[in-house]
């Protein structure tokens, strides 16, 4: 089983080291300027370039697997966002990496747990799952709701909770939410 506590630290500080990036910070900072809305390929594309350069670890994107049509109804295949491992580790764990992108934290954990139902749904993959990691980032940080959505999270025991706000500008934050696998199965 795997250790939620250092893996949840290893994509923590993935993330981290990535919102750190100077052109990461500034196109981040135009999102938010431009209230832009649909940027999560644009993120998956730049997380992946980053992940991949770093030459740390073993990176894919939009990885096809086959759907439990039990728990997934109607779809012939889905698609996971990101997944990675690192180098010298164990061969065929790789972390599953769902990113979620939304200007209001409730919404955006709505749709990772809609993540965590479509990853819960994985019948089989080419790649064996290590862990499965939830990552959503939100442009509207002075939210007064936030004690409820931290109440929704806790009393959905997830194994890994972690949320912070990174600076992109002058006077603009990104907040960034990460969410390991639910205690409940």
């Amino acid at each position: 089983m795997p250790n939620y506590k250092k893996d949840g630290t290893d994509i923590k500080n993935l993330i981290s080291d990535f919102m750190s990036v100077s052109h990461i910070k500034s196109k981040l900072g135009f999102i938010k300027n431009k209230e832009i809305s649909d940027w999560e390929k644009w993120l998956q594309l730049e997380l992946q370039y980053y992940i991949d350069s770093t030459e740390k670890y073993e990176v894919e994107r939009e990885v096809n697997a086959l759907p439990d049509k039990r728990k997934l109804k109607g779809r012939s295949h889905i698609f996971i966002d990101i997944i990675f491992r690192k180098f010298g580790t164990a061969i065929g764990q790789f972390y599953f990496v769902e990113l979620k992108t939304n200007p209001y934290m409730s919404s955006l954990y709505s749709l990772m747990c809609e993540d965590y139902n479509k990853l819960r749904g994985v019948l089989s993959c080419e790649y064996n799952q290590r862990s499965s990691w939830f990552v959503g980032f939100y442009t509207i940080t002075d939210q007064p709701n936030r004690p409820e959505v931290y109440n929704m999270i806790k009393q959905d025991a997830w194994e890994y909770f972690f949320n912070d706000e990174f600076q992109v500008g002058k006077n603009n934050k990104i907040g960034v939410l990460i969410l390991g696998h639910p205690v409940r199965e």
